[in-house]
């Protein structure tokens, strides 16, 4: 395969990559936004008073409408390494979180429902990025 052909699919991985992240961060993010109360209790939050409800569409709905932004307009600007990294490490810092809340408060069903869709993104995320960096390096 030519060094062009190399750059060309890396990079079409590199966008297929941010374009997951950014429906997936607006997918979350919009329905947490709009209707988080079903969605604290299927995740089995208690807490759904005003003030809880509040912060779900605030602390999920609003930064993850944020980050789809941001990946967003990495894409648009083709910035698509600094848009990849930035998804890297959004979902690293999840998953990771993730983990040490199994190790410090337990184990719950629902932590790892959420914990596969995390993992999934961060896969997703660190391809697209090592698609991208092979694909520079290939075109220099």
């Amino acid at each position: 395969m030519t060094d062009n052909k190399t750059h060309n699919i890396t990079h079409w991985i590199g966008i297929a990559g941010l374009m997951f992240g950014v429906f997936g961060f607006a997918y979350v993010g919009v329905q947490y936004m709009f209707n988080p109360a079903p969605l604290a209790v299927a995740w089995g939050f208690e807490g759904t008073s005003p003030a809880a409800i509040t912060n779900l569409r605030v602390a999920v709905g609003a930064f993850h409408v944020a980050f789809g932004i941001v990946l967003l307009a990495a894409l648009i600007g083709n910035k698509l390494v600094e848009g990849l990294f930035v998804f890297v490490v959004i979902t690293s810092l999840a998953v990771g979180t993730r983990l040490a809340g199994l190790a410090i408060d337990g184990d719950d069903p629902a932590t790892y429902r959420i914990l596969n869709g995390e993992g999934m993104s961060f896969v997703v995320a660190v391809i697209a990025f090592a698609a991208i960096l092979i694909g520079s390096r290939h075109n220099q």
